[in-house]
């Protein structure tokens, strides 16, 4: 009866942890998300460069694109608003998911 008790507890003791874990990792993803702005939720390398567009709401900020032609990543002056996939927050963001 106590090794079934021990069992249980060693059971729940695991399913709280690592739904905590879980939890913190979510969190941690989706604070990375919001801290860039104009960020698309899909990225595409292999379309062209795209600056976006210039509007009221529209804040202007450096990203990176990938080139396909050069076979590198390069800075973009996004304008805030529009675009396509081909627009990633950091350089090295890029280069993870193109490179």
């Amino acid at each position: 009866y106590s090794s079934v008790t021990r069992l249980r507890t060693v059971v729940m003791r695991f399913i709280y942890i690592t739904t905590v874990v879980l939890l913190l990792l979510t969190t941690l993803v989706a604070a990375q998300d919001s801290s860039c702005p104009g960020k698309p939720p899909t990225q595409l390398c292999l379309k062209p460069m795209n600056v976006g567009t210039r509007g009221r709401s529209c804040r202007p900020r450096q990203m990176w694109y990938f080139n396909e032609r050069a076979q590198k990543c390069e800075r973009l002056k996004y304008l805030g608003c529009g675009g396509n996939e081909n627009r990633f927050c950091t350089l090295s963001g890029c280069q993870n998911s193109c490179i």
